[in-house]
């Protein structure tokens, strides 16, 4: 009796997949997505990170990293050996560069804070169409101004900031009617 192939099933080697269910090929050094992550993650802070992991099985990806019995041994076959799935890297990525960045925020958060509060403050400035006066010359003719309707200023206006004015260019702040 002659089996019959699946129409669905690709001919070739069989597909493996990981624990997250993503195939992946049957020689691991040949695992393109996890060769990818290798190339373009730094590799002292990706070590950084292994370090900071918590988890046993990082700790043992770091040395085996580091173990000159493994070094002709590519990070993508270890990763296989260790049980590591390219979904385990990406979140340890992920949430290593998410603690260092709120450490960072958290640092300069009372700076940022200061500066919100500062540009959230009411203030009142020179109407852009009249430059203050309070009323529009057109030749001979003198018209109250619509915008401010003739006072010259509008009180409460917002104050927005755009990146520049952290360089302190005073040409970074705009107002903009209420």
């Amino acid at each position: 009796m002659k089996a019959t192939a699946s129409q669905h099933r690709r001919r070739g080697r069989p597909t493996i997949r990981d624990k997250n269910r993503r195939p992946v090929p049957v020689r691991p050094d040949r695992d393109q997505s996890m060769e990818w992550f290798f190339e373009e993650v730094p590799q002292d802070k990706f070590y950084e990170a292994l370090q900071l992991s918590g988890d046993k099985r990082f700790y043992r990806l770091y040395d085996a990293l580091h173990d000159p019995a493994y070094r002709n041994t590519s990070p993508m076959t270890l990763c296989r050996k260790l049980h590591i799935s390219l979904t385990d890297l990406h979140d340890l990525w992920r949430k290593h560069n998410l603690h260092l960045g709120m450490i960072r925020l958290s640092t300069s958060l009372p700076e940022v804070l200061d500066d919100i509060c500062e540009d959230a403050k009411s203030r009142e400035t020179a109407c852009p169409s009249c430059e203050g006066i309070g009323e529009i010359t057109h030749g001979p003719i003198k018209v109250r101004c619509a915008v401010c309707e003739g006072i010259g200023y509008r009180a409460n206006a917002r104050v927005r900031t755009c990146a520049a004015d952290t360089f302190s260019d005073p040409r970074a702040i705009q107002t903009w009617g209420s």
